[in-house]
């Protein structure tokens, strides 16, 4: 994984938990659909910048041999980026992130 592109994510998971939180606090006395969207919408983004860190985290543990429980959602996805790589569908600049 990128470092940039890591660092990207963690900025987006720590904005969207403190904007989500405000969001929730303010929606929380008096909730209507507007402030539910927005605390809905900033989970959405902190769940998605989590689970591209923890791929991330991941995929750099089993490519180092560290890993003893594997998870399947990440195994697949790991899986279809090796079966793109072999049939050439990317550079071949070598480069494992995303």
């Amino acid at each position: 994984m990128r470092p940039f592109l890591f660092l990207i994510a963690f900025g987006a998971a720590i904005w969207a938990i403190g904007e989500g939180w405000a969001a929730l606090l303010a929606a929380w006395p008096a909730p209507t659909w507007p402030g539910v969207a927005a605390v809905l919408g900033y989970l959405v983004v902190f769940l998605i910048a989590f689970l591209y860190l923890g791929f991330g985290v991941y995929a750099a543990d089993r490519a180092a041999g560290r890993v003893r429980t594997r998870i399947g959602v990440y195994e697949r996805i790991l899986a279809k980026r090796a079966g793109e790589r072999r049939n050439g569908e990317h550079g071949t600049d070598g480069d494992t992130a995303w």
